[in-house]
């Protein structure tokens, strides 16, 4: 199965909604908005603070597990890490190790890292009533390309909120349940994720 293009834009699309705080069709006032009150001493023409980035994470002792070679790790697995990345940058801004997991061909890999790293940089943030992404069944497998392998996988988030910047007002997002598309390759013996998209 090979998903168009139009498919695979619609997965960046989806998630820059969420983190908009956009519902689509639904009421935003139907959902409870959290409460945030910036410092009495914040000046709207003034950041209310300066942007530091994140410290690496450190690897566990024996390496990352998507550093093991592929022939000890499925692409199944680095994908479902992929996700799992994705969720904690989301709500650190340490965009380091989802870099490591892409390819530098994978345009929407990048565009999420540079929204998410962005969102920070602003001040704002991502909270998830819940949990954040999380991958669940996998729906397919294609290895007719070998090496490339294709798979989709369901990922659903719970509801939130996200403040787009420092002081500003937390807007409502509604909980996901979608279809992922991955497509990983072997990079110098390591899985990489190649491409990744919504399944529509």
């Amino acid at each position: 199965m090979q998903p168009s293009r139009r498919a695979l834009v619609a997965l960046g699309l989806s998630t820059l909604l969420v983190l908009g705080g956009c519902n689509g069709d639904s009421d935003a006032s139907d959902e409870p908005m959290e409460t945030f009150t910036p410092s009495e001493s914040s000046s709207p023409s003034e950041p209310t603070s300066t942007y530091t980035p994140p410290e690496p994470a450190k690897p566990p002792k024996g390496g990352w597990p998507e550093d093991k070679p592929a022939t000890e790790i499925s692409a199944e697995q680095v994908a479902r890490i992929w996700v799992e990345t994705y969720a904690r940058a989301l709500r650190t801004g340490d965009a380091s190790r989802l870099r490591h997991i892409s390819t530098g061909a994978c345009d929407l890999c990048q565009q999420f890292i540079d929204d998410l790293v962005s969102l920070h940089q602003a001040g704002g943030r991502v909270r998830f009533k819940h949990s954040s992404f999380v991958a669940g069944e996998l729906t397919d497998v294609d290895t007719t390309s070998a090496p490339l392998v294709s798979l989709q996988l369901f990922v659903s988030a719970s509801e939130g909120t996200r403040i787009p910047e420092a002081g500003g007002r937390p807007a409502p997002f509604k909980a996901e349940n979608f279809e992922w598309f991955f497509e990983l390759k072997p990079v110098h013996g390591r899985w990489k994720v190649k491409n990744v998209g919504f399944v529509q």
